[in-house]
C-alpha cells in the first residue's frame, strides 16, 4: 500500500472517530469539542495527506 493511500485511510478512520453531537450538552460544547477535533487530529492527517 502506498504512502499516499495510508495517509488517505488514517484521514478516513478519523472522521469515523470524530465528536458527535449527541455526546454534548449543547451546541456550544460540540462545537468547541469538534473545532479542537479538527484542529489536533484532522488537519495534521490532512497535511500528512498533502505531502504524500
Amino acid at each position: 500500500m502506498s504512502s499516499r493511500q495510508q495517509a488517505r485511510n488514517a484521514l478516513f478512520s478519523a472522521a469515523l472517530e470524530a465528536p458527535q453531537p449527541r455526546d454534548y450538552p449543547t451546541h456550544a460544547a460540540y462545537a468547541q469539542a469538534f473545532d479542537a477535533y479538527q484542529a489536533g487530529t484532522m488537519q495534521p492527517l490532512r497535511d500528512k495527506l498533502a505531502a504524500a
